[in-house]
């Protein structure tokens, strides 16, 4: 009679505990949280939107809209930085007063050479450069620029820096990237073809361009 009685109340406990667990709702996230996850996972704005409908319509109702993560994004910029659906992470070739040094086929015109950059705009601080050479004292350092590409002795030590550019037609006539096998001296860059003259900037130009190199693989099979 005990070990039923016993029996009776570890299935009511059980059952009381199921019941209780099935009450509760789901936590959401907040926009910080939201935002930390759509950063960590690369996500697109269609990819988050459709994380978000999902779970809405399945009553877990978890995720903030997009909107309210755009609100979270303006948050973490300080007050005179302007942030649009556009923003985007970019990366930096580090201080330098211009790209006048720079004699790479895909270097920027002599007029944009020459045109001094604004520090901590157009390049890393002096500051921020200076510090981060002399704690790592790197042998290479590679980084990007929006437009134009360039290769420099590093300030401080024997290193060098290889600055890729854009790798878009849209911003560049001859776009380019390189393709390394880590070895001690040697780096390879490989120039896309110039299609200055060739095709206007931007997806009209590039569909045209695509049209011809279809013609021109139709015609060599005939």
């Amino acid at each position: 009679m005990v070990k039923r009685v016993s029996e009776c109340s570890e299935k009511e406990r059980q059952l009381r505990k199921a019941i209780t667990q099935s009450k509760k709702s789901p936590i959401k996230l907040t926009f910080d949280e939201a935002l930390a996850s759509f950063v960590q996972k690369k996500l697109t704005k269609n990819q988050y939107v459709a994380i978000h409908t999902e779970t809405k319509t399945h009553n877990a109702d978890i995720y903030p809209t997009y909107a309210e993560l755009l609100l979270a994004k303006k948050r973490c910029y300080p007050e005179n930085i302007s942030v649009t659906k556009v923003s985007a992470e970019i990366h930096f070739p580090l201080f330098r007063d211009s790209d006048r040094n720079c004699n790479e086929p895909d270097e920027a015109p002599y007029a944009t050479k020459i045109k001094p950059f604004k520090e901590a705009w157009d390049c890393l601080s002096k500051i921020s450069t200076d510090r981060i050479l002399r704690q790592i004292n790197p042998r290479l350092v590679i980084n990007g620029h929006t437009h134009h590409g360039c290769t420099n002795k590093l300030s401080h030590g024997d290193g060098l820096e290889i600055t890729l550019p854009s790798f878009n037609w849209a911003y560049k006539n001859n776009p380019s990237y390189s393709l390394m096998t880590v070895d001690e001296r040697a780096s390879n860059k490989m120039i896309l073809e110039n299609l200055n003259g060739k095709m206007e900037k931007g997806s009209k130009g590039i569909k045209q361009y695509r049209r011809k190199k279809r013609e021109d693989t139709r015609n060599n099979k005939l």
